[in-house]
């Protein structure tokens, strides 16, 4: 069995697995003046895939904290169709950028902290999976980003 076949025999429960990682999340978020909203459709969502793919969640997490402006509230949200919402309020991502920032050691300046791998890295984990990453505006203002599990 190969990797990628191991990765999709699993069931993922993503109300559990995205609520532990919110969870872990929290001390840092209030450390930086934010708060983290978790909401969910229904008490158990399942996917198909494996814990790994949590690990894209996480990393929108990361990003959304540093986009959400002080005081402000990122939310997660679990919803029906297997998919997770991670939104912020904060700059948005330009139309034109939209498919650029899930490429390799993209970032929007040099002065935008990290190694621009984590989108890339989470896209990847995503398409080993069947699912999908993307992007769209939040709102009001912000950026919504979906994962869609298969």
């Amino acid at each position: 069995m190969t990797e990628r076949q191991i990765a999709l025999a699993q069931e993922v429960d993503l109300v559990t697995s995205v609520r532990e990682v919110v969870f872990l999340y929290l001390r840092l978020a209030i450390e930086c003046d934010r708060m983290i909203e978790f909401e969910t459709c229904a008490p158990r969502v399942v996917a198909h895939g494996n814990r790994r793919a949590i690990d894209a969640v996480a990393n929108l997490i990361d990003n959304a904290l540093r986009a959400e402006p002080s005081g402000g509230a990122v939310v997660v949200l679990v919803g029906p169709g297997a998919t997770v919402a991670v939104i912020d309020h904060g700059e948005g991502v330009a139309q034109a950028e939209c498919e650029m920032i899930f490429e390799p050691f993209w970032r929007k300046s040099e002065a935008t902290p990290g190694t621009g791998l984590g989108l890339a890295i989470a896209k990847e984990l995503m398409d080993n999976m069947h699912g999908k990453i993307g992007v769209e505006e939040t709102p009001g203002g912000g950026a919504t980003f979906k994962l869609i599990f298969s």
